[in-house]
C-alpha cells in the first residue's frame, strides 16, 4: 500500500468542524485505509492555526 501524503488542509478539515470540508475529510478518513503521512511544516502551520483567537495574545 502507498502512503498519501496529509497536507495542513486535509488536517485542518478533519480536527474543525466549522471547516467546510470537515464531513469530506471525515467520510475520505473513513472509507480509506491508506498511511496517512506528513512532515514537520505541516504540523507546525496546524499547531499555528489552532492557536489563533481568544488563546493567542
Amino acid at each position: 500500500m502507498n502512503p498519501v501524503f496529509g497536507d495542513s488542509y486535509y488536517f485542518f478539515a478533519l480536527v474543525s468542524r466549522r471547516d467546510a470540508a470537515h464531513q469530506q475529510a471525515l467520510n475520505w478518513a473513513a472509507e480509506n485505509d491508506y498511511r496517512v503521512v506528513t512532515s514537520s511544516f505541516v504540523l507546525l502551520e496546524l499547531a499555528d492555526g489552532m492557536c489563533r483567537g481568544p488563546r493567542r495574545r
